[in-house]
């Protein structure tokens, strides 16, 4: 009896493991951001540091500390801007080749023969605009610029409160992005779920499969490389990448590297360069999985809305219908409609997902689900994506 493949085991419990990865991509992606935004913030202190040294308390802060403090600034974010952009553009193309391998892994394992050759030659190049059409470079840009006007002001504010200096560098650190704390990563996939473990075996195969996949050997092995790895576990974004904790007039800290549990905390800091990054690695996700179901033949997919109180129109009208009708809708019933997404994201913090429009016939004794061993194996062996039955 034929029924959806985004329905089978095999195919819910691959693409579940394939989040999983991609999560780790992500966190890795950030863990490099943060790593560069830092020196940038410590370049940024070492600025404010000279200008507040030359403040006298009584008196505004001279013409020509404020010109380099802003220019001082300013140069810091250019030679942050090259790293940032590699990391960026370099990550949105390992997540479109990673989500539309395992796309067609798990669509291979759903209908019991092999899909996707040569799905790595459709991989976008490098990337310079975001999902909706930005500049990245640019958007990096002017996050950063964001940063020192926001900084500029704590100092020309601090200064004209007659506020000393330690008070002005406190008033600084209070103007940096807005800490948030989770216990692990915050996933933007899919909520965890639990994954099914199966002893079934890989088939064996002949050849690489980033060869099979038309994927370069050695792009293949640094995305597995990052995608299979543990999370990093640095604080990421929190003040402690760069001072010491920080500490109200009353000497209690404000931002602590344990829980009130006594567990340890990951630190994100609200990046807008983050936020940017984050909702473009989820728009290449959907991209490379609508690829790869292009590839292996399926119809289309579909759109798949989480319905909730948070539903926007935009996403719930959008639920259930294929991105062939959806496109078909914004040239007709549609058109005049502010919302123009064909695929996830719709928008920032959309929790949309795709699912292929396709139906298997394939017995329930192939629709009994992988292990997280085995999704390790399929991304580092030889082998193409079809198990066996036995």
């Amino acid at each position: 009896m034929a029924r959806p493949i985004s329905q089978t085991r095999s195919y819910q419990t691959f693409t579940a493991l394939r989040d999983r990865a991609l999560e780790r991509l992500h966190a890795q992606a950030q863990a490099d951001i943060s790593q560069t935004l830092s020196v940038f913030l410590q370049a940024v202190l070492g600025e404010v540091a000279l200008a507040v040294s030359k403040h006298i308390q009584g008196e505004l802060l001279p013409v020509y500390a404020q010109r380099q403090l802003d220019e001082g600034i300013f140069k810091a974010s250019l030679r942050a801007v090259p790293a940032l952009l590699s990391t960026y553009t370099h990550f949105l193309r390992q997540s479109w080749i990673l989500a539309a391998a395992s796309e067609a892994a798990a669509i291979s394992r759903a209908i019991g023969e092999n899909v996707g050759e040569g799905i790595g030659a459709l991989a976008p190049k490098i990337l310079t605009q975001t999902f909706t059409g930005e500049s990245i470079q640019g958007r990096i840009q002017i996050a950063l610029d964001r940063v020192r006007r926001d900084v500029i002001d704590a100092v020309q504010l601090g200064v004209l409160m007659d506020e000393g200096q330690q008070a002005i560098l406190f008033r600084v650190r209070r103007a940096l992005p807005r800490v948030r704390q989770f216990a692990s990563a915050p996933r933007v996939l899919q909520k965890r779920r639990a994954i099914r473990e199966s002893s079934a075996g890989l088939l064996g195969g002949g050849f690489r499969l980033s060869n099979r996949l038309g994927i370069p050997e050695r792009e293949w092995d640094a995305i597995v490389s990052n995608a299979l790895a543990a999370n990093p576990t640095q604080p990421f974004r929190g003040p402690g990448t760069v001072f010491d904790p920080l500490k109200d007039e009353q000497g209690r800290i404000l931002v602590k590297d344990l829980d009130e549990e006594g567990e340890p905390i990951t630190e994100w800091y609200g990046w807008e360069i983050e936020q940017l990054l984050t909702q473009d690695f989820v728009h290449q996700v959907r991209q490379g999985q609508l690829e790869a179901a292009k590839k292996a033949g399926v119809r289309d997919m579909i759109w798949i809305a989480v319905i909730d109180d948070r539903t926007d129109d935009c996403c719930s009208k959008r639920d259930g219908l294929t991105t062939r009708e959806i496109e078909g809708r914004l040239k007709t019933n549609w058109k005049n409609d502010d919302c123009r997404a064909i695929v996830p994201p719709a928008h920032f913090n959309c929790r949309c997902r795709l699912a292929p429009d396709a139906e298997t016939e394939q017995p329930d004794d192939l629709d009994i689900g992988i292990s997280a061993e085995e999704f390790t194996r399929w991304a580092l062996s030889d082998a193409p994506a079809v198990r066996s039955r036995d």
